[in-house]
């Protein structure tokens, strides 16, 4: 659902201590209450602002051209500057 595995481990974690500080005498059925909660979470979590603010909605850059004429001076750094940025 977070498209992430580090996002729904944590997500995950929140459920968890949510379910550890609920009133248990309150809750029916375990189950509801932990696909509800963690569903919840996940929805909140992709509405939330910095989700959005992450999402790259640009053009990616292109592809670096790597022409083995030419030849490599310690100054150029074009390369590895475009991967970085890919990165």
């Amino acid at each position: 659902m977070l498209g992430s595995i580090a996002e729904a481990e944590d997500i995950v974690q929140e459920g968890f201590i949510r379910w550890h500080q609920a009133d248990r005498s309150q809750v029916r059925s375990a189950e509801a209450f932990l696909v509800r909660t963690i569903s919840r979470l996940c929805l909140d979590h992709l509405k939330s602002a910095r989700v959005r603010r992450e999402t790259y909605v640009g053009s990616w850059l292109p592809e670096p051209i790597f022409d083995p004429s030419e030849e490599e001076t310690d100054s150029d750094i074009t390369l590895t500057l475009m991967m970085a940025l890919e990165r």
